[in-house]
């Protein structure tokens, strides 16, 4: 992972995982003066001091999450988790969930499960709310299917 300085384009710092050795998508969110990084095949987020380049601090979540996308809003941590077991079986999308983590304690706040028909697959935050957007199993094109506002009364 690296970072780059919007100014010159250069690259700043380069951050290195070792202990991940599969091929799979990095979700990266910014909040409380941290950077937060999730693996698709691992089920931890790390916590990432951007002054140091450590990792300071892990999120364990369920053993076989996968964890697809994170966004930093509210005062909390939200990630969208899915069964890593189920990839390309038909039961995948059932296990679609939306977490709000306490980035203190590393605790599961909220759970919002999907639709049977649907898989959660991007996250935005706004004032007031935070935005979710769902991949429509019919589609099976990874194309988002419609956006969803069923968090705004959650975020308080």
């Amino acid at each position: 992972m690296s970072r780059i300085d919007p100014n010159t384009d250069a690259v700043t710092a380069t951050i290195e995982f070792p202990f991940i050795e599969s091929v799979g998508t990095l979700a990266l969110a910014a909040g409380i003066e941290s950077l937060w990084v999730g693996h698709t095949n691992h089920n931890e987020i790390w916590r990432v001091d951007p002054a140091t380049n450590e990792i300071t601090d892990t999120v364990t979540l369920g053993e076989t999450d996968a964890i697809d996308c994170l966004v930093f809003a509210h005062g909390s941590l939200w990630a969208t988790v899915f069964d890593g077991e189920k990839i390309g079986e038909p039961g995948v999308l059932e296990t679609s969930r939306l977490l709000r983590v306490d980035p203190e304690t590393g605790d599961i706040v909220t759970q919002f499960q999907t639709d049977q028909d649907a898989l959660f697959t991007c996250l935005a935050a706004a004032p007031g709310a935070v935005w979710l957007a769902t991949t429509v199993a019919e589609t099976q094109r990874g194309v988002c299917g419609g956006l969803l506002a069923p968090l705004v009364g959650a975020i308080g």
